[in-house]
């Protein structure tokens, strides 16, 4: 894998004395292309990222205002585990996994998804027990073939608290 090295430099931020140097050598991975303007971000497995979204209880919504995008590179024969943590106890959510990139939502699904439509993988909801209303989405998949896949985090039946930012904050782990 290629890498860059770079100096680091450390000052105190009182007095802006020199406290320390660093010589840093960074690897870098492929690049992957970055989503359409749908998408909040690319996930790597294992990894996770953290989402806000606003309650809307529409589980099935493909209106990225009422449901986050995040897309998922994997390799034919990875198995991963999806899983969204609730970081505020009264949301409760649910998750959609899609073969592909998604680039208009409502032309390719209409305004809600559906277990049955072309491309949807797996839908999950409650699988881990969680002491707020319900419990927290868990699904596993192995990648058929090389690609993307898209994951989309959406408010299935939330209570009132979003911890008074008026959004729901979860933390998406890709295992």
């Amino acid at each position: 894998a290629a890498s860059h090295t770079f100096d680091v430099v450390v000052r105190d931020r009182d007095s802006g004395g020199l406290t320390d140097t660093a010589e840093v050598t960074v690897p870098v991975g492929d690049v992957v292309d970055a989503p359409n303007a749908l998408y909040h971000g690319v996930l790597t497995a294992p990894g996770s990222a953290t989402g806000s979204m606003a309650p809307s209880g529409l589980f099935d919504s493909t209106d990225p205002a009422n449901s986050d995008y995040w897309l998922l590179p994997l390799t034919a024969g990875q198995t991963v585990s999806i899983q969204v943590e609730r970081l505020e106890d009264d949301f409760d959510s649910s998750l959609w996994l899609i073969a592909g990139r998604v680039d208009d939502p409502n032309a390719q699904f209409g305004n809600a998804f559906a277990t049955t439509d072309a491309g949807v993988i797996g839908f999950a909801d409650d699988e881990i027990a969680h002491s707020g209303p319900f419990g927290d989405p868990f699904l596993e998949f192995t990648a058929p073939t090389d690609g993307d896949y898209t994951i989309v985090v959406t408010d299935y039946e939330s209570g009132p608290d979003t911890g008074g930012d008026g959004l729901f904050d979860y933390s998406l782990i890709i295992a």
